[in-house]
């Protein structure tokens, strides 16, 4: 019995790093979170994923906070929002607590992060800054500065249907 389980482990293991190879490179990239978990994007796979760099001291990325927290709210399955706050874990936890943040929030050294802006089309480091990946993890839009609940449902729309080729 303990054989066939260690089979079953090995080939459910082998089956999962088949799939991850499969995944474009930025599915792969892993932050921790508020409670020090690695989390990589390709949890969400299958669902519209949106991810919004902010920092705490940033008053524009405080006040799209809000419009995220509703609208992850009210598309909950079909989409997941993902912060990465650019910022002291601490203070990030904070605001996290202080605004109700209902979606993950992962912990990045700004200055790490210049690199994976300027690959997703913000040169500049600016924030706040989101990219939004459509169910098949195909980076479809990428928007500088904050967003309010018109242009989120608009973007969403955009999102839930097929690419125009």
């Amino acid at each position: 019995m303990a054989r066939l389980l260690f089979v079953l482990l090995l080939a459910w293991g082998g089956a999962g790093s088949a799939v991850a190879a499969n995944l474009p490179p930025h599915w792969q990239l892993g932050y921790p979170d508020l409670d020090g978990q690695t989390r990589t994007l390709s949890q969400w796979q299958g669902r519209i994923v949106a991810v919004n760099f902010w920092a705490t001291w940033c008053p524009p990325c405080l006040r799209e906070i809000p419009e995220f927290v509703e609208f992850q709210a009210a598309h909950e399955g079909e989409l997941q929002i993902v912060g990465i706050g650019m910022d002291d874990a601490d203070k990030l936890a904070n605001v996290a607590r202080t605004l109700n943040i209902n979606y993950p929030i992962l912990v990045s050294d700004p200055r790490q992060n210049l690199g994976l802006l300027s690959e997703w089309g913000n040169n500049r480091g600016v924030v706040p800054y989101t990219v939004f990946f459509d169910a098949d993890g195909e980076m479809r839009i990428k928007h500088r500065g904050p967003l309010d609940r018109e242009t989120l449902e608009s973007y969403f729309a955009e999102l839930q249907s097929p690419r125009k080729r």
